[in-house]
């Protein structure tokens, strides 16, 4: 009696293995043909931030290529001196140092702004900047001279 316990119980636990087995891959099978044949959401919709150029640069978050200095940047937190320069120049403008008082100013700051460098002036910041300089009428709007509005 007590042999045929034991085998009984080994069957048993037999039995209980195969029905695992069996669920476990049942539910693998589910999962692997039905789950990869419909789409993702993901795959549907493009993601934030997922429009790069050709150099890379996010055209969604204001990123565009600088040849001048060789990387993405957005123009209006650090200006792409270069195309600066020849905008300046193509539009009748001239280039000069000029002394400028604000803390976050920088080289081709935007002339058509209220105020020296574009904000009030305070002299713990003076330093040298380059401007664009376009003349009667006209100021430079960090891309070409225009004329100015009052």
């Amino acid at each position: 009696m007590q042999k045929q316990k034991g085998i009984s119980t080994i069957i048993g636990v037999i039995i209980i293995i195969v029905v695992a087995v069996i669920l476990f891959g049942g539910v693998f099978a589910y999962q692997y043909f039905f789950t990869q044949a419909q789409p993702t959401v993901q795959n549907q919709t493009q993601l934030v931030g997922g429009d790069r150029d050709s150099h890379g640069c996010i055209g969604s978050a204001g990123y565009t290529w600088c040849e001048a200095k060789q990387k993405c940047l957005r123009p209006w937190e650090e200006p792409c001196e270069a195309d600066q320069t020849a905008g300046c120049l193509s539009s009748g403008g001239k280039i000069v140092t000029q002394t400028c008082y604000c803390a976050n100013a920088q080289d081709f700051y935007n002339t058509c702004l209220v105020g020296a460098c574009g904000c009030g002036p305070n002299p713990a910041y003076a330093k040298q900047l380059k401007v664009c300089q376009c003349g009667q009428g006209k100021c430079f709007d960090g891309q070409k001279c225009v004329t100015a509005i009052h």
